[in-house]
């Protein structure tokens, strides 16, 4: 019946299906990224646990970061030594948002976008960190005297 797409010619859409048969079966895209069919249904704590990265990241991008970060509490901001120019925070959810004992990391992706962008991304991360640096050179199996010494991360 329909398919929608963005500038790029990903499959996209905003609110529903990218693509839609007369049956009414379809699939849930945004910018390329395919979607669960309850996508438009979840929650902020429902998004933030979910297991792939990618599903949180299309979330909090189609409902945006603004409906999750104004609740929480910001606990570090940092530069991000791997990827210059852009900044680590790791942030505390409120108990309304997310009931796991997790905190929040925001990073922007290391490389380039087909478009020439970058995404920003959010990882849950473990509740014992005090510094966005460390809690993002523990994902790579670093320490945050390691991670400092990174050039480029991809």
């Amino acid at each position: 019946s329909f398919i929608h797409r963005d500038r790029q010619g990903n499959l996209h859409a905003e609110n529903g299906q990218a693509i839609g048969w007369r049956d009414g079966w379809g699939i849930n895209a945004w910018h390329g990224t395919r979607l669960p069919d309850d996508f438009w249904d979840w929650d902020a704590e429902k998004a933030l646990s979910q297991a792939n990265s990618e599903h949180r990241r299309c979330w909090l991008e189609a409902f945006g970061w603004d409906s999750v970060l104004d609740q929480a509490e910001l606990i570090s901001d940092e530069p991000d030594v791997g990827n210059s120019g852009h900044r680590l925070r790791l942030y505390r959810l409120p108990d309304d948002v997310i009931e796991e004992d997790v905190l929040l990391l925001t990073m922007v992706n290391g490389s380039d976008n087909a478009d020439g962008s970058r995404r920003e991304y959010g990882e849950l991360v473990d509740d014992r960190f005090t510094s966005a640096l460390e809690a993002s050179a523990a994902g790579y199996g670093l320490t945050a005297d390691e991670y400092r010494l990174l050039e480029v991360r991809r």
